[in-house]
């Protein structure tokens, strides 16, 4: 494995996302770190992308021009994220062996101190809608960046990252890795209908 990841995670408070940068860090696979963010905060080790939006067209094509490694990881929830031991290493081995255009793991989420399993289901061609679940995070191969930008998508606010997937599978497999590389935890634990949006 001589390829290199950029690392692209959304800002979820000052703590947790030192916190992720640390862990992503602690990667020798991982190259850059850029964290996703509405306002313009200073995080050590990582650079601040303003966006308005992380899922939205435009922010999609400052990742790809932000990007130089040879795969892209997204990480777009504004949730703490936690990475298993080898977590970075097992996704590229993966991605380097299969050639899919994308890969997304299973993962657990840490509700009030509570650790549940969240396995996703296998993508089958066809079942790619705006809420399917990916998991926290989604590793990319870099071409598929750059041919996003190429392909002039629409100014979508919040279906940028939906249409990049939906390109992904188009490019190639879309594979699902059924290990537990990744944890996120839900910060909002207010009931439906009253969290923020």
């Amino acid at each position: 494995m001589n390829q290199k990841i950029d690392c692209f995670i959304s800002f979820c408070g000052k703590l947790e996302t030192q916190h992720t940068i640390s862990q992503l860090k602690f990667s020798e696979l991982v190259q850059s770190i850029f964290v996703l963010s509405n306002k313009n905060i200073e995080m050590e080790g990582a650079e601040t992308l303003l966006v308005n939006h992380p899922n939205a067209t435009k922010s999609i094509e400052l990742i790809a021009r932000k990007a130089t490694a040879g795969f892209v990881m997204v990480a777009t929830q504004p949730s703490s994220l936690g990475l298993g031991q080898f977590a970075m290493e097992r996704m590229l081995q993966l991605a380097e062996s299969s050639q899919a255009s994308m890969l997304y793991a299973d993962y657990f989420e840490l509700t009030v101190g509570v650790r549940s399993n969240h396995p996703v289901i296998d993508y089958q061609q066809g079942s790619l809608r705006d809420d399917f679940n990916f998991g926290p995070v989604q590793l990319f191969r870099r071409e598929v960046l750059e041919k996003f930008v190429s392909e002039k998508h629409p100014n979508y606010q919040h279906a940028g990252f939906y249409s990049l997937r939906l390109l992904a599978s188009r490019m190639g497999g879309i594979i699902r890795v059924p290990e537990f590389l990744f944890s996120m935890t839900e910060t909002d634990t207010r009931q439906s209908g009253r969290k923020a949006v």
